[in-house]
Formats: structure tokens, C-alpha cells, sequence
């Protein structure tokens, strides 16, 4: 049966029109969490599985005369020994410069304490939570077939634009989480702390504008609205990458560089947004 495929986990969810079957694919089969998601008197046993994948290409580096792999060395800069890594030890260096030690021991008291209940503390509206705070994410699974009913309740439930934020133990750091509803089921995301994001634009005042070009402005956006289908994001530099490695591999000419077609600016701004609209 389809939903047996390994590597598939199908979700099942009414519908007016009857019971649709939604499928998620899991890139890594094994979980990377196993626990309970947890509020208040609610337990339901699911599993967390990475949602993303980075597709970076890794380059190794060579030594450039023999073309043989290199590998990293730790010199101390105070008497230039080269240091094996079973004799660094960690510090925080304070803001005056200073070095305060920290011991293997005392770094595993600061850790959290291990769990495997990921808490909802309350719930909010999805419209309140800014997007430049949001992390890491995963697709959660019920775990068990006695997990089902409380998972998509809780998914169903969540459809209402709102989310659960709680507190989430992974990977010995403990991470501030949202949970929220997508068609297929839940997703958790890792947030940003407070500190963590930059008021980068807090102190940015802007100049008076002409409700003409504010008007410009809107039309022109909404003559250019199209639809998300991150399928059409590729790229570019992995594609080119991978084009050439694959040349050079089979000795075939290595692909010609694409020129970057140049448009003339418009004279001003509102021009600008004249031209785009004619």
C-alpha cells in the first residue's frame, strides 16, 4: 500500500469533499527526538524529524603542490607549541579581555537537565509572532497508533492562524519553540531570543512621503503579485558548481559563463515605477 512506502509518513485529515491523504516526506527516516508533547493535563507521544536539509556543496581544501587533503592544527600563541586536543581546555573571555576557565565538570552542571516532554506553555496568535524569530524547523509525527487522535486534534485545533510557544530540550540547549498547524500536520519551530535579534533599524526615521508615490508604490506590487512555489527558487551557484565539476570530470569543455544582461535605470524613483507599470 502507498503509505507503507519507507521514508513516507501520510497524514490523514477530513475534509468537506471526503477524506483527503496528505503526504509528507521525511528526508531522514530515523527520528531526531522522541518524547511527548505536552499541555497541561494533554500528553501525546510524538517523534521530530528535521524539516530541511542544506544542499550546500562541501569543497575540501589541498595542499595546491601535491593536491593531498590538509587537516587543521591548534597552535597556542603564547609559546607556539602545536597543541593536541586532548590538552585545550575552554574559557569565556570576558569584555576587559580577561580568560576565566571552565572545567568539563562545571560546563555539564550549566547544561539543562535532559527531558523528553517538549512543554506548551500558552498559546498565541500566529499574527504575533514576527517571522525574523523564527529558527530551526521540524515536522512532528504521532508516535503510535494511540498517539493519532490527540495529534490531529491538536493539528485541527491549530488551524484557527494560531500557535502553542514552549519550551523544547534538544541537544543539550534549551530552545524556545512555536508550534503550529500546516495542512499535513504539526510543525515546531525553534525561535530566536530577544537578545539574539538585531534592532538593526530601530532608530530609522523616515523622510515625509507623497501619497502619489505611495500609490505608485502599491500598484506597482500589486501588478507584480504572483504565487509562492519554492520549486522556482533554484541555486544558481550550486547549478553553475555542479556543471562544472561534472565537466572537468569527464574532460569535456568547461561551460561558458552566462552574461548578466544589464537594465537602464530609470531617472528617479517614481519614473521607475511609471515605466514598470506601462
Amino acid at each position: 500500500m502507498p503509505w507503507q512506502r519507507p521514508g513516507l509518513i501520510y497524514f490523514w485529515a477530513c475534509h468537506s469533499a471526503g477524506l483527503l491523504c496528505f503526504s509528507l516526506e521525511v528526508v531522514m527516516a530515523r527520528a531526531v527526538w522522541r518524547g511527548n508533547l505536552s499541555c497541561g493535563l494533554i500528553s501525546i507521544p510524538i517523534r521530530v524529524f528535521s524539516a530541511v536539509r542544506a544542499e550546500n556543496l562541501q569543497l575540501r581544501q589541498l595542499h595546491a603542490d601535491c593536491e593531498r587533503k590538509v587537516r587543521q592544527t591548534w597552535v597556542c600563541e603564547g609559546c607556539g607549541e602545536t597543541v593536541e586536543r586532548t590538552a585545550i581546555v575552554k574559557a569565556y573571555e570576558c569584555a576587559d579581555g580577561s580568560l576565566v576557565v571552565l572545567t568539563p565538570e562545571e560546563l555539564e552542571q550549566c547544561k539543562p537537565e535532559a527531558s523528553d516532554t517538549l512543554d506548551l506553555a500558552h498559546f498565541v496568535k500566529l499574527s504575533e509572532v514576527d517571522p525574523i524569530y523564527l529558527a530551526a524547523s521540524y515536522f512532528l509525527a504521532p508516535d503510535g497508533e494511540a498517539a493519532e487522535q490527540g495529534y490531529h486534534l491538536m493539528a485541527r485545533a491549530l488551524r484557527q492562524s494560531v500557535g502553542g510557544l514552549g519550551r523544547w530540550v534538544y541537544r543539550q540547549r534549551e530552545h524556545a519553540v512555536l508550534l503550529r498547524a500546516i495542512d499535513s500536520g504539526l510543525v515546531l519551530q525553534t525561535l530566536y531570543r530577544n537578545g539574539e535579534v538585531r534592532a538593526v533599524l530601530a532608530d530609522l526615521v523616515p523622510p515625509e512621503l507623497k501619497r502619489s508615490e505611495l500609490s505608485l508604490m502599491r500598484r506597482m506590487i500589486q501588478a507584480n503579485l504572483g504565487s509562492w512555489k519554492p520549486a522556482e527558487f533554484r541555486d544558481g551557484y550550486r547549478a553553475a558548481l555542479e556543471e562544472l565539476v561534472e565537466s572537468k570530470r569527464s574532460g569535456s569543455p568547461a561551460p561558458a559563463s552566462k552574461s548578466r544582461s544589464k537594465q537602464r535605470p530609470a531617472s528617479g524613483l517614481a519614473a521607475a515605477m511609471r515605466e514598470m507599470l506601462a
